[in-house]
């Protein structure tokens, strides 16, 4: 699923409904051209997620409630994590991500270390040493703007289950379903 089609879905499952925009309202409001949202418009038309409705101006549709279509669209749905640096230092200001973000929403224990998210564009502008392998923390860059979802200091619910979903520990995978069970769709 292309990036910003992805974060188009889960901000409107999350944080406020896309029905009766447009593309290039969508691109004022996130700050994409309009060629992105366009195409992220007509693949989530493609792949029977959304409608576009209109002769001239089309606006987004969605005929299914929100539950139906976070079903519907996670088999197509992927880890919003795009590369996994670490680093020894401490990132002010920047999204808690990982173990220790579910351990916010849920009764799971933090870890000891730190993950945080960060956009290709913000790693580029932190001035810290950064390791592909060694570190004391995590720091994971996302595909699209996790504050784009959040703006709390931790990431997304669905982003975060999208990013831990594949995680082979028994705790976390108990937690992520609760996660979802307690959504208010």
């Amino acid at each position: 699923m292309p990036p910003f089609a992805q974060c188009l879905l889960l901000y409107h499952l999350q944080i406020e409904s896309i029905v009766g925009t447009t593309g290039y309202g969508l691109s004022d409001k996130f700050g994409v051209s309009y060629a992105t949202a366009n195409k992220s418009l007509r693949w989530l038309v493609s792949k029977d997620l959304i409608k576009l409705e209109g002769t001239k101006t089309k606006t987004v549709q969605i005929d299914i409630s929100n539950r139906e279509l976070w079903n519907k669209a996670l088999p197509m749905l992927v880890s919003p994590i795009e590369q996994l640096y670490y680093t020894d230092a401490v990132l002010e200001g920047q999204q808690i991500s990982g173990v220790n973000a579910l351990a916010f929403y849920t009764m799971l224990n933090e870890e000891s270390w730190q993950c945080w998210t960060v956009t290709k564009k913000e790693l580029k502008t932190l001035a810290i040493v950064t390791d592909k392998q060694f570190g004391e923390n995590e720091i994971q860059v996302w595909k699209y703007n996790p504050k784009m979802l959040s703006t709390e200091g931790v990431v997304d619910k669905l982003s975060l289950y999208l990013s831990l979903k594949d995680n082979e520990d028994e705790r976390i995978q108990i937690e992520l379903e609760r996660l979802i069970n307690e959504m208010s769709w």
